[in-house]
């Protein structure tokens, strides 16, 4: 997953749709960024612009804002538009913890609840706006529908 950070300055800046600094988390967002600056199938896109309420399982009562990794704006081959929302995760955290004798068990099992609180309310927000929701891990591409 890497924890490098940093600020990213696109190359196509007329593409970005956010606000700046464009600030990466990790590694993969920072490929990701590179990505979505130089793949020409990728109209539009933004980091973190994409802001999702969801109520947390983990906490009772609890509203947070959730800040969408990306969101992009992919042409098809008929040239219309698909909006996606991209959350980037290692794998394992898109998995249910299972090591109960872990000394860090209680906080993966929150840290899980919370995601699958978050992925949910960006799924659905997806759905209500024509798009589609997923997590690009280590392993490939998730399509997240709840």
């Amino acid at each position: 997953y890497g924890y490098k950070q940093g600020k990213f300055i696109p190359q196509k800046k007329e593409k970005y749709k956010g606000t700046y600094p464009i600030i990466y988390r990790s590694s993969w967002e920072l490929q990701f960024m590179q990505f979505c600056d130089q793949n020409p199938s990728i109209v539009k896109w933004g980091s973190e612009s994409l802001v999702v309420m969801y109520e947390d399982a983990s906490r009772k009562n609890s509203r947070h804002r959730y800040f969408v990794d990306f969101n992009i704006d992919v042409k098809q081959k008929d040239n219309s538009l698909k909006k996606i929302f991209i959350e980037i995760k290692p794998f394992a955290q898109t998995q249910p913890p299972t090591q109960r004798k872990s000394k860090y068990y209680k906080d993966k099992v929150l840290t899980y609840a919370r995601n699958i609180s978050k992925w949910k309310a960006a799924s659905k927000v997806a759905r209500q706006q024509g798009a589609d929701f997923k997590i690009l891990t280590e392993k490939g591409m998730i399509d997240v529908k709840y």
